[in-house]
């Protein structure tokens, strides 16, 4: 085996992703039977079982699960030598507006920008703290990243993985009030909850807890704000763990509970694709939230 169609690594990496070939195609644009039938050619070709059928889709066996880093480093490698081909690094100069919600602007988006900016003296950037769909038809953005799937039949749209969502609170919290070991023991404790919104009374129900109002510490629909909450000490809040992962003063409690997943889609106009700065910036990111949530 001297050569591989990278189209076939790209769709492993997307079943990965998705965990069924419905997904998978949805993802890329391809129709379900051509997905099933790439990996059928993928495996043929290393001579590897990839994927363990089961009731609600596909799990990589041990062998797939060695090769989905690679395949990932190789999707990198491909994203960037495309970026850079064509004397590319010529073209890309000038202002690509981006439009993200609060966490993403602040928390995610500046590595990669920065990063963008070493390699594109050239380029700037101007960011839109927003995250209503309405901004990329109204071409009030180049690119937006999104955690939900923008529907309009004029916007183009790549899923970029999903973060965990778990439970997370400050240490100075839990050495005052214990850290719960059990869903029962999470009784009892400060909630930050959200104002109007419903996901984390939601979650909670799943767990089979329904907190008295008296439980919530501070309810709001900012996630800024919550998150700064859950920093400052105020009680467990749902948050994308990954946020944390580098804040000595902020533990996941319950670690095995997940509450859900929060997908990442990066979006532009279908008009403004064939732009060289718009298009390596939007790679850019789509490939800087695949690594993040790997």
């Amino acid at each position: 085996m001297n050569d591989i169609d990278w189209n076939l690594l790209r769709t492993f990496l997307r079943v990965a992703e998705e965990g069924s070939f419905t997904g998978a195609a949805e993802v890329l644009g391809i129709s379900q039977p051509t997905v099933s039938r790439q990996m059928q050619q993928l495996e043929e070709t290393l001579s590897v079982p990839l994927f363990i059928r089961h009731a609600r889709g596909f799990e990589l066996t041990d062998r797939g699960q060695d090769l989905l880093a690679a395949a990932r480093e190789v999707e990198q490698g491909v994203a960037g030598f495309l970026r850079r081909a064509g004397g590319l690094t010529r073209e890309v100069r000038g202002a690509v507006r981006i439009s993200a919600s609060g966490p993403v602007a602040v928390h995610i988006l500046p590595p990669c920008l920065a990063s963008l900016r070493q390699d594109y003296p050239e380029l700037t950037f101007e960011l839109v703290v927003d995250n209503k769909a309405s901004n990329l038809l109204r071409r009030e953005a180049d690119i937006a990243v999104r955690l939900f799937r923008p529907e309009q039949l004029d916007i183009v749209c790549t899923k970029a993985g999903e973060a965990e969502v778990g439970l997370c609170a400050s240490r100075d919290y839990l050495d005052r009030r214990g850290r719960p070991t059990s869903v029962a023991e999470l009784a009892g404790h400060d909630i930050i909850g959200e104002d109007r919104g419903t996901q984390v009374d939601a979650a909670l129900a799943k767990m089979g807890l329904s907190p008295e109002p008296t439980d919530y510490s501070m309810r709001t629909d900012s996630y800024l704000a919550h998150l700064s909450a859950i920093r400052a000490g105020l009680g467990i809040g749902g948050a994308q763990v990954d946020l944390f992962a580098d804040d000595s003063h902020v533990e996941r409690v319950l670690p095995e509970l997940m509450l859900g997943a929060m997908p990442f889609w990066v979006a532009m106009h279908g008009e403004v694709r064939n732009s060289a700065a718009i298009r390596v910036v939007y790679d850019a990111l789509v490939d800087h939230l695949r690594a993040r949530n790997a």
